[in-house]
């Protein structure tokens, strides 16, 4: 038994290994152009995951279904929509080379402003959360003072007016946006 598994490894080594050369990617080539003509079929595209869009024809030459083939069948999740609106017949023809790439140019600036969306959102709640603190020490600070009140009225007179003034030069910063 322990040799059978030993010329097993050797036979998938050796499959490997011819797999790689020049005259095994012509044969897979060749036995693909042949299963095209079989299927009455055309290779449309292919995205940049290595997944080939294919249409299909009928036996009087009209295109029929719309077909991916994935290159790997155990992920069979379509995250590249560069060829989606062809698949789903949304448009006749399918996307030229130039289209693609354009199409990929504008996902990554679409991705690229996304991500400088979100850090500018994670530096709007840490300073939010700030400012939040602040006010929670803030409002702290009067309660305790507030239970004082009656023994030194004068403290809290203070107090209240230099959060006036905070709160004015607070109002004098910041200034609402436009509405679109």
């Amino acid at each position: 038994m322990n040799s059978l598994y030993k010329i097993y490894l050797r036979y998938q080594a050796l499959k490997r290994a011819f797999k790689s050369t020049k005259l095994y990617l012509r044969y897979a080539q060749f036995k693909e152009e042949l299963e095209d003509q079989k299927l009455n079929r055309i290779c449309v595209g292919q995205d940049r995951m290595g997944n080939k869009f294919y249409q299909y024809y009928s036996y009087y030459g009209l295109p029929t279904k719309r077909e991916i083939r994935f290159k790997d069948d155990r992920e069979r999740i379509v995250n590249d929509l560069a060829y989606y609106d062809w698949l789903y017949k949304r448009i006749e023809q399918p996307p030229t080379e130039e289209q693609v790439e354009q199409f990929y140019k504008e996902e990554q600036l679409r991705f690229q402003r996304a991500r400088e969306w979100d850090e500018q959102q994670e530096k709007m709640m840490l300073a939010f959360y700030e400012q939040r603190k602040i006010r929670e020490e803030q409002y702290k600070k009067a309660y305790l003072e507030q239970k004082n009140f009656n023994q030194n009225p004068e403290v809290f007179a203070e107090i209240a007016s230099n959060s006036e003034l905070k709160q004015e030069s607070q109002n004098e910063q910041w200034q609402p946006k436009s509405k679109r």
